[in-house]
């Protein structure tokens, strides 16, 4: 009976220890992390030959008045070196004072692919660094996601015109989106794919999103599963999409 409780008490902690540590698929060049620590960092290193980096869970509030710095040339070299192509961060909470000051960072490696799954996007932050600042993410996600509307933020939208300008695809699905801005789709210049499936568009949200001078380069469209009635409605609320 001792014998059967040690082990189970060790199965215990083996399963915690998992629970905050990263997993490596060499075959598929695929690695997971789970609710990464500062005492559990030191793992993400089997990370370093992946393509694809999913995290999932973890406290980032803890890190945000950690200071970030410039990067010095040792390190810069090493983001350039990584294979990683895709990263994909779930079920957390994002602060965005965090998220504004980190983003610029990937300036300097070769991802395509950045998804948000589940996450909560809290607070405003400063998107100035960002002003004029290009990045080679060609494809943005999200998917239930928490934050504040969109319109009001436009401001944030302008600093990071340089990138937003040349995003090839964007989804932004099941998370309740009522409207877009105009002005985000006179941003989306190069766009060629936008999914805002699973939301709460209506008729008369449309036109206003989809306004002249918007999306112009964009060719699939989907809004399935919105609070659409009329196709008439639909069609003349995209109608000023010249490549749809």
């Amino acid at each position: 009976l001792l014998l059967l409780l040690v082990l189970g008490l060790q199965e215990a902690a083996e399963r915690r220890r998992n629970r905050n540590r990263c997993f490596f698929n060499r075959t598929q060049e695929f690695c997971m992390c789970y609710n990464l620590s500062e005492e559990t960092a030191g793992s993400i290193i089997q990370c370093l030959a992946a393509t694809v980096v999913e995290f999932w869970g973890g406290d980032l509030e803890k890190y945000t008045d950690f200071p970030i710095q410039d990067l010095d040339d040792s390190t810069i070299e090493t983001l350039g070196s990584l294979i990683v192509q895709k990263i994909v961060i779930g079920n957390v909470l994002v602060p965005e004072v965090l998220l504004a000051r980190v983003l610029r960072f990937f300036s300097y490696t070769h991802v395509r692919e950045l998804a948000f799954d589940s996450c909560i996007f809290q607070g405003t932050g400063d998107w100035s660094d960002m002003d004029g600042q290009s990045l080679p993410i060609l494809s943005l996600s999200f998917h239930n996601v928490t934050c504040a509307p969109l319109t009001g933020h436009e401001p944030a939208f302008s600093s990071l015109g340089r990138w937003l300008g040349t995003l090839q695809e964007l989804a932004v699905t099941g998370s309740r989106v009522t409207s877009l801005p105009c002005a985000i789709g006179r941003l989306l210049r190069a766009l060629h794919s936008l999914s805002l499936a699973h939301n709460s568009l209506g008729d008369g949200s449309l036109a206003p999103a989809f306004c002249q001078g918007a999306f112009p380069q964009l060719q699939q469209l989907s809004l399935q599963h919105n609070n659409l009635s009329s196709y008439h409605g639909v069609c003349e609320g995209v109608g000023l999409l010249p490549q749809l």
